[in-house]
């Protein structure tokens, strides 16, 4: 519990200082950011074109998006494989730099398709784990395909979110989870040029951290 609330606090804490340094606009009340000095960032006005394109072709689920989704934060890294993540507790769904500056716009959209639905106060309620995840991500991406049939052009978007439904549930255990992060979290540090004596911390920190993840999962 002691745990659980100072992750929190610090969460909390971390959230202002990201948001205090970074470039940010409102789309119809929807917080759009990244952490930059610069002005009219280009990467901002792609995520607000998306945004603009879910509106256009699929009002019902842009509505939801703005009742669940408090802020959309492009971020270097997310410590997983994933292109987009929801974080309930700041109310915030978090997009990958290097995905938003190479994705098709219908991708960006589908993306956030899928955090908000992550975000729906009744998917909230569910503790993700070995037992719930599949059907979780199911659900997700069966919203992102409900989308994609919207768009014009959707064919190649549906075709993939297709293939997805049919991947391996194995792939959303804790097992496969806890491995694809640090994975990604050392491929990323190592990305951004971290010299070797911190990339070892860096390798134990994470490994200790997804440690005591798949213990609270197990525990949960």
């Amino acid at each position: 519990m002691f745990l659980r609330l100072a992750n929190l606090i610090f969460l909390h804490l971390t959230e202002m200082l990201i948001v205090s340094g970074s470039h940010k606009i409102s789309v119809d009340g929807l917080r759009v950011g990244i952490l930059s000095e610069k002005s009219n960032h280009p990467l901002i006005s792609r995520v607000e074109e998306a945004l603009m394109l879910i509106r256009q072709h699929d009002p019902f689920r842009y509505h939801k998006i703005k009742r669940d989704i408090g802020k959309i934060w492009i971020v270097t890294t997310l410590g997983s494989p994933a292109n987009g993540d929801f974080t309930a507790a700041l109310h915030r769904c978090r997009l990958k730099e290097s995905f938003v500056r190479s994705a098709s716009l219908e991708q960006i959209a589908s993306t956030i398709v899928h955090e908000a639905t992550h975000a729906h106060p009744c998917l909230r309620k569910i503790n993700s784990s070995d037992a719930t995840r599949y059907r979780i991500e199911g659900i997700c991406m069966r919203q992102e395909l409900a989308f994609a049939q919207t768009l014009p052009d959707g064919q190649a978007l549906c075709a993939l979110l297709e293939k997805n439904l049919v991947r391996d549930p194995m792939i959303w255990s804790d097992d496969a989870m806890a491995r694809a992060f640090i994975a990604t979290n050392i491929a990323d540090w190592q990305g951004m040029g971290t010299p070797p004596w911190l990339m070892r911390i860096v390798q134990a920190a994470v490994r200790w951290r997804i440690r005591i993840w798949l213990r609270r999962n197990k525990q949960d």
